[in-house]
This record gives C-alpha cells, structure tokens and sequence, in this order.
C-alpha cells in the first residue's frame, strides 16, 4: 500500500503510540492491518552484522549470524584519505543490506577521538571534523544509492565509553558547532543521511535522546533536517519529553513507557497533534523503503572482498623504513606473533559480525616467502616455553616479522582504554627478537593510536596495519613486498606517551558532568599545534617507496571561492600515491583560532619522475568562524595562511590569501568597552574624533569609551548633545 501523511487520519491511538517504539530488536514501524511492512536495521559500521531468519532476537553469536563481508575498521577507512573508495565501501555493504532484506543501516559513527584512550575510537573515522565529515558523507552516499538508507551516529558529544548512559556534556556554543556538530552537519548538507540517532549522554543537563536544544533548536530549526530520528538502543529515559522535543522511534521494541504516552495524550501534557508530528518522519521513512526494488538480491561475496581488499591495501601506514622495505619474495624470514596466524581484524560490541572470510597474513606470507614461524604470545602473555621457541625460529630467517597488536579485550565498545601501551609480555617478546640481532619489521594492529616508544631507534621498519578486516592478510603481504606502494595517512596523532595527549588525567571522565572546556584548542593536533609539542607522528603522517617534491603554489579566486594549484613530482623510481593535505591558519584573528585546520586534500596517483598539478578548492566555509553572538557562521576578513604539506606539522609550501569585506563584530560593544575595541568598526568615527580632540594615545585606547568621551566633554566644553551624539556615532549599528 502506497503510503501518505493522510494514513495517520486513519490510525487509533493505540496504533500511533504503537508506532513510537520498536516492534523487535532490529525491527519498528509496521501497521499490519494497512499491509504496511516493518522495517528492518542492522549494525554496523564495517559490514552488516546480519541474523537468521529465526534467530532475530539474538545479539552476537556467530550461530545466530549469516556471514557477511567484514571491511577495515573507520579509522583504517579514513587513512586511506580516497573517499571514493569509502563511498564504494557503503554501497557494497548496502548490496548486502539489500541481500537480507535491510531498509536501513546503521552507520556510520562520527564523532571524533577525544583521546587515544576511547575504547570505541576504531568505529570513528578520525580526531579531525573535517575529515569525519568527508569520509561520512562518501560513505552515506555509497549506502544510500542502492536504495538502502544509513543512520549517522550518535548525535551527539559521544566520545567516551565511560559512564556514556548518563554522563552530563557540558560545552561552549562555539567549540560545539565548529568541533563536534562539524561533522554531523557537514553529512547532512553532503549527504542527507535518511535517519540520525542520538547518543545515550546528557548535553547541558538534557538526554540527548530528548533534547530541545539538539533535536529541534540545531537539527530541525537551524540545519532544516527532515529525516528520522532513532535513539540509541535504551536510550530514552522520558518517553513524552523525547516525543515532544523530535525523537521519531525508540529502539528497541516493545517499549517499556508506551502508557506513559496514553497518560500524557490523557492529561493534555501531550496533544495528539504533536503526537501526529513525530510519526511523520518515520512514515517518511516508510516511504523511502519501499520504494526500494533491490531488496533480495543475491551478491557475491568473493566480488565484495575485493573492495575489502582495495581499501585495505590503501590504509595501512607506514611508520618507519630505513631502507628494508620493500622486502623482496623468496627470502627466508622469521615471523613472531599469534597476530600473524589469528589476526585481530575488528573490534568489538555493535560492529561485531560474521566474517564471510578471514584472511591469515601467515598463510599468505607462506605463499611468498621462506617463512620460519613461533607464536611467541598468547593474547596478552608470553612463558618461557614461548620465549623457546622464538628464540629458534629467529635462528633461520634472514628477517623477522613482529605482529603484535593493543589486544581485544582493551579495544571494545563499552569501555575505554586504560593505557596505549603495547603488553608488556609483547615487548618481553621484543626483546627476545632483538637479541639475535637481525633486522626487525614490526606489524601492529590497532585500533587506534598506541605507544610504539619500545620499537622507536631498535625497528628497522614498522607498519601500522590497523584492523583490516577479512583482506587483512594480503594486504600487509603486498605492502611489505612492494607489489602495493603504502599510501596511508594517519587520521590522528600518535603521541610520545599517554601522558603528552589531550586531557590526559581527565579522560575518561568519571565524574557526573565532562566539561569540553578547551576541545577547540586542544582537540587532536590542535593540542600538539597550540602547545608546540612534537608527538611521536603527527597527523596525516605516512611514509611511502616514493619520494615527492613540493615545486610551487598557486591561490586564485574562483566564483565559488578559491582554488590552490600544488605543482608536485614524484622523484623516485616507483610509481606512488601521495596524500596533498592544505590546512588553513589566521595569525591576527580577533576572536582567537587553532594555529592551523585541515581544510582540504586529496590522494593522487603521480608516476616516478612526474610532475602533476593538484588544485585544492577552497570555499567561504573553508575560513568560517562560528560566532557565538550572531549564532551564526562568519568569515572573519583579513588575511589568512595556507600550509600545504603530507602532514599537520611538514610543510613544504606556504601561501597566503586577503579575504575582504566587513569586520565581524563578536559581541555587543557598550560604554565600558576600551576604544581599541571599537577600531575594526568605527575607523571613520575615531578619525573624526581626533580630528576635533587631537591624537588619543595607545595607553587611552585601552580605556573604557565612555570615560574617554566624558573626558573629552569636560576637556572640551562640549554639550550634553554633543556627548550625546559622540556617543551616538560610536554605538550605532553595534547593538
């Protein structure tokens, strides 16, 4: 039955409250006796986590599962800097929704890695929002145009696992739209995700779940969003609050506070018209699924590790290399680490699935090389009969693989991480390896940034492979060969230690309230930025087998804003792709700013001994500033600097660009303002005055203005009216 707005007319109330809450675990709407479906979601972010037919109600049991394509983790996704590949993960993952009869995807996850210490940082894309809002919206595309629809999560200031069901966020209005709706806005006005859901935190006192402030006042009124809202799984604490203040469906079903709405509808604390009006997003939605045609089509699963594979090969970074890679096939080399043979390729809670395949780095290095093998650990420790049979495999190779990884049981959604150290019984197994005196290649596997401080001066080379999903194997093999040239970036700073990262000592927090008091300086590098610190690799940082020159720059004006042109040769022998990242700064800004924002960047292909030209497009919204007084975006004028470089603190070219126009007024200027204050907007004004009062010294300009004009009244026998007009001129239009 083709559905309408006008269907509602036709529903009991029964129906309507009915409609609010899901119908099943991963299952809402349906209205049977109109022959309207229920729709169907499914986890996760990095492949469909899809169940039997019969075994709906299960959580994560690979019993209860059908096998499914598992992709790279989103950190990994994002370090591949190629959203085109990203935009192909989402729409192969939504062939599968298709395939088990999803309407509805839920992810990507967007908020951003507050610390290395979030146990969920390998389900978010990135410490940058720019970044975050790119590779969410290449993603949500790709989901979107097979029919099935993708739900952005969690909406919002989610960034740790501690406490997340009731912690209480509290934050300034501009660190909150220029850092952490950043993203979300920007996957709404790039992509228009057909479902947000909200996260399970309080946001200035409110659950996010029913929160005027998020959901009406941000998401409805200022960003026009027309999708469907969807609650994290138990979030909702006051079902009439959150259908009043835009929540569209509690999941999961059936609720628990459906008589709380017959209550409410009773006592006229809720009208059936604001009832009306929360159902109409979901109908919306309704409308949108079945209209999909693709739904039970068969896929094939080999295809889709294919594009597992080609973001795969694209995400692993290079950290170090002093020559030793590429390391040619047929060698004889030794490889440590239960990593190697059960490699962990996910993390853990709701991206969990069955995996259609995993591919062992073991068995494919075996295809390649001469390989002499000991477990050396077993999860997160070692023994001496261990530590034996290292000793013995490192006796035959002429090279040993390390494979170690930050473990399962620290990397999950639920709890956030105590430390960023590799185990101690991994390192205890280091040092074993370092004794034999042979070239090391350390392979880590994480989800997130870690402490790599025992490799750093002892590793002739090492790799951050992150988790890679069911092509993890023949990815790390075809870097480590040189059959594929590593062109993966970090998406965040890998500091010294936990104790030179953000907020350490504060994060997580285990308070009632987080305070986000310093995140627009001291987010991710903006922190290393602000405090000249040097971390260990900054952001964006990766090393490839080419070599690259940055020749010359070159900033136009454009009718939609500017283009910068990086003329760049690749100067090596091996053909390689390298990542053209432009971060933006303004010195003299008069509200403050971060040193430097990534604003722009792309991956391209340059052959050896080519020179390409890469233009970077530059909006308005490139220089915006959020201005906390006209609750708007603003472009400050003056002028600005363009840094281009492969990472936040390498540049090799700089450039500037004068943006002109108005002075942006931050606040209200009053009497007890110093004049100095008044200079960006009444230059005219103050020339006129001195040209009457004489010069006014810089020790005066610190001066409030209306102790100066009653100065000069005094001083110069002025008139009640001249003060008054004085007066006039400084403060009109500043109000």
């Amino acid at each position: 039955m083709s559905t309408n707005k006008e269907v509602l007319k036709q529903l009991t109330i029964d129906e309507k409250v009915n409609l609010t809450t899901g119908t099943g675990r991963w299952t809402f709407f349906g209205i049977p006796r109109l022959d309207m479906r229920s729709l169907v979601c499914g986890d996760g972010p990095h492949g469909l986590r899809a169940y039997k037919k019969d075994n709906t109600e299960a959580l994560f049991h690979h019993s209860a599962l059908e096998p499914t394509t598992l992709f790279p983790i989103a950190t990994a996704m994002a370090s591949t800097f190629h959203p085109e590949l990203v935009h192909e993960i989402g729409r192969t993952i939504a062939k599968e929704c298709n395939h088990h009869s999803v309407d509805l995807l839920l992810a990507p996850g967007v908020n951003l890695k507050r610390s290395p210490l979030g146990g969920r940082n390998f389900e978010y894309y990135s410490e940058d929002p720019y970044l975050t809002g790119v590779m969410a919206s290449a993603y949500i595309n790709g989901v979107q145009s097979e029919g099935v629809g993708a739900c952005i999560k969690h909406y919002a200031l989610n960034e740790q696992e501690t406490y997340r069901r009731f912690i209480n966020t509290e934050i300034d209005d501009r660190t909150l739209h220029e850092v952490y709706l950043a993203p979300f806005h920007y996957a709404i006005e790039h992509a228009n995700p057909k479902a947000i859901m909200s996260s399970y935190n309080k946001i200035r006192g409110d659950y996010a779940s029913e929160s005027s402030f998020l959901l009406q006042d941000i998401l409805r009124n200022r960003w026009n969003y027309t999708g469907l809202v969807m609650s994290d799984w138990g979030a909702v604490q006051h079902k009439v609050k959150s259908v009043k203040n835009g929540m569209n469906i509690e999941m999961p079903g059936p609720g628990e506070f459906q008589q709380h709405l017959h209550d409410a509808l009773e006592d006229g604390s809720l009208v059936e018209t604001e009832l009306d009006a929360s159902l109409v997003p979901l109908f919306d939605f309704y409308d949108y699924a079945i209209t999909n045609t693709k739904q039970g089509q068969a896929v094939d699963l080999e295809q889709h590790l294919d594009v597992a594979y080609n973001i795969a090969k694209e995400a692993i970074v290079l950290l170090e290399n002093d020559g030793i890679l590429p390391l040619a096939k047929g060698l004889p080399i030794t490889i440590i680490g239960e990593r190697a043979k059960e490699p962990r390729i996910n993390g853990g809670g709701s991206a969990s699935l069955r995996p259609y395949k995993i591919d062992n780095p073991l068995d494919r290095f075996q295809e390649a090389y001469d390989v002499h093998y000991a477990q050396g650990y077993q999860e997160l420790d070692t023994t001496e009969d261990l530590l034996k049979g290292v000793d013995k495999a490192c006796e035959k190779g002429d090279v040993i693989l390390f494979f170690t990884d930050a473990t399962a049981s620290l990397e999950t959604e639920g709890n956030d991480r105590s430390t960023i150290s590799i185990p101690k019984d991994h390192i205890a197994v280091y040092q074993r390896i370092l004794a034999h005196n042979k070239p090391v290649i350390v392979v880590l596997s994480t989800g997130s940034s870690i402490d790599v401080t025992p490799f750093v001066g002892t590793a002739s080379a090492m790799l951050q492979t992150w988790l890679l999903g069911s092509a993890h194997g023949q990815a790390i093999v075809d870097v480590i060969s040189g059959d594929v040239n590593p062109s993966g970036h970090l998406t965040e700073t890998f500091p010294m230690s936990l104790e030179q990262t953000p907020f350490y000592g504060q994060y997580p927090c285990n308070k009632d309230t987080v305070r986000y008091h310093s995140d627009l300086y001291d987010l991710g590098y903006r922190y290393y930025d602000n405090h000249q610190l040097k971390p260990r690799y900054p952001f964006g940082y990766g090393l490839s087998y080419s070599s690259f020159t940055y020749n010359h720059v070159q900033t136009n004006k454009t009718p939609s804003g500017y283009e910068c042109t990086i003329s760049i040769t690749n100067t090596s022998d091996v053909d390689g792709k390298d990542v053209v990242q432009l971060y933006i700064g303004k010195k003299d800004s008069i509200i403050g700013r971060p040193p430097k924002t990534l604003q722009a960047f792309q991956k391209v292909l340059i052959p050896a001994h080519t020179k390409v030209d890469v233009t970077l497009p530059l909006t308005d919204k490139s220089f915006v500033v959020y201005n906390e007084y006209s609750q708007s975006f603003v472009v400050e004028p003056g002028m600005y600097q363009l840094y281009i470089g492969q990472n936040v603190q390498d540049f090799y070219l700089e450039d500037e660009i004068q943006i002109d126009g108005e002075p942006i007024l931050f606040q209200t200027l009053t009497m007890y303002h110093p004049v100095k204050a008044f200079v960006p907007f009444k230059k005219d004004v103050i020339k006129r005055l001195e040209a009457e009062v004489g010069t006014i010294p810089w020790y005066n300009m610190e001066e409030p203005l209306g102790r100066i004009l009653r100065r000069f009244k005094h001083r110069h026998q002025w008139t009640d009216t001249d003060y008054a007009t004085w007066k006039k001129r400084f403060l009109e239009g500043l109000q």
